[in-house]
């Protein structure tokens, strides 16, 4: 699968300083390889395109296979990360940013495999669908992650004074992911 980031998806990457392409290799390892059969790229743009009817604050967009144009996933970085101000805070981040980037990704191809594999699931159906893909992926992530995520937000507690960062919204970040990390672990005790 291609990954194609236009001129403004670029100017956004080089000012959060962020390989995007070594991410989005290290995300793809926990997707079976008939999961994105017949996903052509990834594209990493700005925003979403006006024209699409796409909401303005989507953070990516799953657009199917229509005639001779291939199936294809967008990723709008400035809604991924809007709350990123700078790259030195980015990359004080990054496994906290990529685990985001993560459950984006997933959920986009959660559509994809709903709609070339499924028959049943109507497509009102289709956030829940995509949904529980992404949750089922991402919690063999989580697993996989936890410790330099933990670590992660280890770093952001110890610096945050010296680094100007508000520690109320690191604190409330860190509780989100503790949410999600027991769920993933009484998951996984339960099987």
């Amino acid at each position: 699968m291609k990954i194609i980031i236009t001129e403004e998806g670029k100017y956004e990457l080089d000012r959060l300083k962020f390989d995007i392409k070594s991410s989005i290799d290290n995300i793809m390892k926990y997707i079976p390889d008939k999961d994105v059969v017949g996903v052509s790229h990834i594209i990493i743009s700005e925003v979403p395109p006006k024209k699409k009817n796409i909401e303005n604050k989507a953070r990516a967009s799953y657009t199917q296979k229509h005639k001779m144009h291939p199936a294809r996933i967008e990723i709008y970085l400035k809604n991924l990360f809007a709350h990123i101000k700078n790259a030195e805070s980015f990359a004080m981040m990054l496994p906290i940013q990529e685990s985001w980037l993560a459950q984006v990704i997933y959920h986009e191809i959660g559509h994809h495999v709903r709609v070339t594999r499924t028959h049943r699931i109507k497509k009102k159906e289709s956030e829940k669908f995509a949904d529980s893909y992404s949750d089922n992926i991402y919690s063999i992530y989580i697993l996989d992650n936890a410790e330099a995520i933990n670590s992660c937000f280890n770093y952001l507690e110890s610096v945050a004074e010296e680094k100007g960062l508000n520690l109320d919204t690191v604190n409330n970040m860190r509780e989100g992911w503790m949410r999600s990390y027991e769920e993933v672990i009484a998951k996984s005790r339960k099987r």
